[in-house]
């Protein structure tokens, strides 16, 4: 099976007027576990004759792996350790060895521990977290229905549906298709047709909960949300929306429609939060932000209208508001 992982915190050392260098970010440790904090003094402080290393955390205690001959440590296996030494340089290895034990058990919180030296104060945060499971999908196999899962609601005209499944097997044959269906039971008809599977919903439930439906029984990577009065024509480049999500950081990409009364305007938004500390606004504005970068054409906004290609994983955990 192939994994896809969510890019992993950037572990970044904040050197800056700081007269110690520490991490900044980056330190991750599951709950009830420990990680080592490594800091570190810049040579040119090296040659002081009284030295001093604090540290005061809320979930956990501080420990050290080993001591360093002439270095003396207080308060070790507690939230609060001080580190002397008369040896400038057995500082930097004794610094080297400091541990972080998380004691207070918690699957998702940061621990703001602090760092104070020579009058400096800085802070670490440590995120306590369990270790985040992968996606599984299987391994693609070159065709398209591997990757990707068509998702429709119907509540109308089985002609507009029948048109949008005709298209689907004939430009990307093999494809799955999921049909929610909350029409009436007057209305209602069963569908059996090749890789399509048709669900019944209690009627009138609406257009989000279909999709809620549909999204929770595809199994592939990728998830393409279609209307039923939409469909698929020899232009249809399913591959180049597949490729923009393999290859940028994008979790959701659309399509440009034209509109007869304003020819090539996007669906795309971009949002504008306005407002003060009591109230807020969300303005929406029909404009897109720049151009993405390999892929002419293409551009950056907050939202789009329907037929959309999105990851599974990501459009799940967020799903519809029925």
């Amino acid at each position: 099976l192939s994994r896809r992982l969510d890019p992993p915190d950037i572990y970044n050392h904040a050197d800056g007027l700081s007269p110690v260098s520490y991490p900044a970010h980056g330190v991750v440790v599951r709950p009830l576990r420990a990680v080592l904090l490594e800091g570190n003094l810049p040579p040119c402080l090296l040659n002081r004759e009284k030295m001093g290393y604090y540290n005061a955390g809320n979930m956990g205690v501080f420990t050290v792996l080993a001591i360093i001959e002439d270095v003396s440590i207080v308060g070790d296996n507690t939230n609060n350790m001080i580190i002397r030494t008369t040896k400038p340089i057995h500082l930097n290895q004794q610094l080297r060895k400091v541990v972080y034990l998380n004691t207070e058990f918690n699957a998702n919180k940061y621990d703001l521990v602090k760092v104070r030296y020579m009058g400096f104060t800085a802070t670490v945060p440590v995120h306590i977290q369990h270790r985040q499971l992968p996606w599984l999908y299987e391994p693609e196999k070159g065709k398209m229905g591997d990757r990707v899962t068509v998702v429709v609601t119907s509540s109308g005209d089985y002609d507009n549906l029948r048109r949008l499944l005709k298209s689907v097997e004939q430009y990307y044959p093999k494809t799955t298709v999921i049909v929610a269906d909350d029409n009436t039971a007057d209305v209602w008809k069963a569908y059996q047709v090749r890789n399509v599977k048709h669900y019944r919903m209690p009627p009138n439930k609406g257009y989000f909960a279909g999709l809620n439906l549909g999204i929770s029984q595809v199994a592939t990577e990728y998830v393409l949300i279609v209307d039923d009065d939409q469909y698929f024509t020899r232009k249809t480049k399913l591959r180049e929306l597949v490729s923009m999500l393999d290859h940028t950081n994008y979790h959701l990409v659309s399509l440009l429609e034209v509109r007869w009364k304003n020819p090539g305007q996007s669906l795309g938004s971009t949002y504008r939060i306005l407002g003060n500390a009591t109230h807020a606004c969300l303005e929406s504005q029909r404009q897109v932000y720049h151009q993405v970068q390999g892929y002419p054409g293409c551009h950056a906004a907050d939202r789009v209208d329907s037929f959309f290609l999105a990851s599974t994983a990501d459009i799940r955990g967020v799903g519809f508001d029925p």
